[in-house]
């Protein structure tokens, strides 16, 4: 199910049909901004967080280095949405191939 909300960006009012899994109103990092601006990452973003959860349970010490990683990778990207999207989806197959590599055992 999808949330619905209301983020500040830049001075200017956007609608969400999407919310990420932070408080788009307590921001102020580009990256962070550039996700409660585009409802894409903010799915994504959603996606990500679901699965460094099911991780976390499984396995918290991959969880949290992949995690750790990830967000070192797209804080990097500043407010280029292309590379917060492409870093989303990176720790996203990271955090499913961790999680099929503990399933595996």
């Amino acid at each position: 199910m999808l949330a619905f909300g209301f983020a500040f960006w830049q001075g200017g009012l956007i609608a969400r049909a999407a919310s990420p899994s932070f408080d788009c109103d307590k921001t102020s990092a580009p990256d962070e901004l550039a996700i409660c601006a585009d409802d894409g990452l903010a799915s994504l973003d959603l996606q990500t967080t679901t699965e460094w959860r099911r991780l976390r349970g499984a396995d918290k010490d991959s969880a949290t280095r992949i995690a750790r990683e990830s967000l070192k990778v797209r804080k990097a990207c500043g407010s280029d949405k292309g590379c917060v999207r492409k870093s989303q989806e990176q720790a996203l197959a990271n955090f499913r191939a961790a999680g099929d590599r503990g399933r595996a055992v």
